[in-house]
């Protein structure tokens, strides 16, 4: 099968490389939308903006909301989004940051409802403060009832393995191969397929 994912989400998704001074971003073959539709032969989209946050106002829901329908027909949109919510925002709270993710699913649902959804919660930095700490872990239960209202696939990217850069916000290129990994194994029953085989 050669499905066609729509990957909706930061500069993880993005492929931003705080090593590189210039270009500022993974080469292609080590991003983890690419390394995605290679393992698989799927058609995977990558877009993903740097310091996007999750789109809740009425002017940025509908812009974001015309980029994803300008990609379309796809057979799965996976979102990521949260993390910059979460660095960025006034006494930020997980059910805030949820809130706002459930205001851009009903938007977006609204305007395809027939498009499967994967949602995920963001992965978790390596930031030394207590509180970022338990707010990224709090953002799953907050998350995966926002899926559940929203009728949408839900995974949690804060409890894989995915070692980040010395930044402590960014993934490594070792991050980026495990996230391929992971968002296979989700994506396949999402699109009807068994899952692959043990590697």
């Amino acid at each position: 099968m050669c499905a066609r994912i729509l990957c909706f989400g930061d500069s993880n998704t993005y492929g931003f490389d705080p090593r590189d001074p210039l270009e500022k971003r993974y080469p292609p073959q080590e991003r983890w939308p690419d390394l995605l539709a290679e393992r698989t032969g799927w058609d995977v989209v990558n877009l993903g903006l740097n310091g996007r946050t999750i789109p809740f106002r009425p002017g940025e829901t509908e812009a974001a909301i015309a980029q994803i329908r300008k990609r379309l027909p796809a057979d799965c949109l996976l979102i990521m989004l949260g993390s910059n919510d979460a660095l960025t925002m006034a006494g930020p709270s997980a059910g805030k940051i949820a809130a706002r993710m459930d205001v851009f699913l009903s938007a977006l649902r609204k305007v395809v409802p027939g498009l499967p959804i994967l949602l995920l919660s963001p992965p978790r930095v390596e930031i030394p403060l207590a509180h970022i700490q338990e707010l990224f872990w709090d953002m799953i239960p907050a998350f995966r009832a926002v899926a559940a209202r929203q009728g949408v696939s839900f995974a949690s990217a804060a409890s894989w393995e995915l070692p980040l850069s010395s930044d402590e916000v960014h993934f490594s290129a070792q991050a980026h191969a495990a996230f391929a990994l992971q968002a296979e194994r989700h994506l396949r029953p999402i699109l009807a397929l068994p899952p692959r085989g043990r590697e």
